[in-house]
């Protein structure tokens, strides 16, 4: 009983391609909303601080050790 190996063709690969361009778009198009969201939210809070750098902070804070 011989398996055979399934060939990758061009277009399975243009359909992969596709499949991906597609999932980074729908991640983009996530990441705006939530940003659109945060910047709304940061302004009827007075907060005036960029949202891009305000995530930065954020993350490098996770980042310390926790001094008690």
């Amino acid at each position: 009983m011989n398996n055979p190996i399934k060939r990758v063709t061009t277009t399975d690969k243009i359909d992969q391609i596709k499949i991906n361009r597609d999932a980074r778009r729908m991640k983009m198009e996530e990441a705006r909303k939530l940003k659109s969201e945060r910047e709304a939210n940061n302004e009827l809070q007075g907060i005036k601080v960029d949202v891009d750098f305000q995530n930065m902070v954020e993350q490098e804070k996770v980042k310390l050790p926790i001094h008690k």
